[in-house]
């Protein structure tokens, strides 16, 4: 009875541990870039000493270890590849995560992981807006200046309130802390209010 109860605490213990891992694994669009090296580095305060590196083999690098808190991180390679491997933002918490490391890098198999593409898909669609209507607005004849304008303040005001919707729903989050680094310095007055609110 002994032996059966010590091998259910050694059992418990041991799926705490792997409850605890992280794992993430990374492909990339073909072998070109094998032997090169990938870089996990702390999102804030980055050290020679917190920043992780594996190689690159058949395509793929894999990172693992414990979680002790939730943290941001870049994924990123040396400078003169960052043209062909975007670097990307990945949540490093308990799980499997997944990265699609090319031109236009993405995250997936975590739920902090799977909220980060979320943004940055919409990110790159406002921004991808926004490029194109300013194009029009700088060639515009001037009956078509008004409109022009209107609309880049709707749009204006509809990603202001994405980012400000998307932060405050995860207040307390390592994500929802790290697009507020990000985004913050770009609200109104009366939206960094709110956000400085405990209610909030």
């Amino acid at each position: 009875m002994k032996h059966f109860a010590f091998l259910l605490v050694l059992s418990a213990l041991f799926c705490c541990k792997r409850s605890n891992e992280c794992r993430i694994e990374g492909q990339l669009p073909d072998r070109s870039f094998d032997d090169e090296f990938v870089f996990m580095v702390p999102f804030e305060n980055a050290t020679k000493e917190k920043v992780d590196s594996v190689p690159i083999i058949n395509r793929r690098f894999i990172f693992h270890g414990p979680v002790r808190k939730n943290e941001i991180f870049i994924i990123r390679t040396r400078p003169l590849l960052r043209l062909q491997l975007q670097e990307i933002l990945i949540a490093k918490e308990p799980g499997t995560i997944r990265i699609n490391f090319g031109r236009s890098s993405t995250v997936s198999g975590t739920s902090l992981n799977d909220s980060l593409q979320h943004w940055k898909n919409h990110k790159i669609l406002f921004d991808q807006n926004m490029n194109e209507l300013l194009l029009i607005a700088r060639s515009a004849q001037t009956d078509d200046d008004r409109a022009i304008h209107q609309q880049i303040d709707s749009l204006q005001y509809m990603t202001e309130d994405f980012h400000f919707n998307f932060i405050k729903n995860n207040r307390g989050n390592a994500v929802g802390d790290c697009i507020l680094k990000l985004m913050g310095s770009s609200f109104s007055p009366s939206l960094k209010e709110k956000l400085a609110a405990p209610n909030n």
